[in-house]
């Protein structure tokens, strides 16, 4: 795994077989942080030619709803759907923040889904 870190968060890369996968963690995140690291992990998976990723994030505060809704516009805009992206959460009181996330973004014309579990998220970014 290659890592990048910043002293905001800590970003590290592992090169699957079909896909980026990616870990995010930090002592707590942001509106300006998860558009950072987002623009971080978009960045790297077009230098390696990855079209699909899965990011695996562990903060522990959660940022509020108009944060995610400017958050959830960034990442369409930034991906413009050249990217299926899976998202997980390790904090379970997350999902359904994360799931408003999915649908601002879904209706943006974004490839992706916000899941709790890590296996069902890479069963839908391998599917076709």
């Amino acid at each position: 795994m290659n890592s990048a870190n910043s002293n905001r968060y800590s970003l590290a890369y592992d090169h699957r077989d079909k896909y980026l996968y990616v870990f995010v963690d930090g002592k707590e995140t942001s509106k300006e942080i998860a558009i950072s690291f987002y623009g971080e992990i978009f960045s790297k998976a077009e230098e390696f030619g990855y079209d699909r990723v899965l990011i695996e994030e562990d903060f522990l505060n959660q940022n509020n709803i108009a944060e995610i809704f400017e958050i959830a516009d960034f990442i369409a805009h930034k991906t413009r759907g050249k990217i299926k992206l899976a998202h997980v959460d390790r904090q379970e009181k997350d999902l359904a923040l994360n799931k408003f996330a999915e649908n601002v973004a879904v209706n943006r014309g974004f490839r992706g889904r916000a899941f709790g579990v890590f296996e069902e998220a890479e069963q839908w970014l391998l599917e076709d």
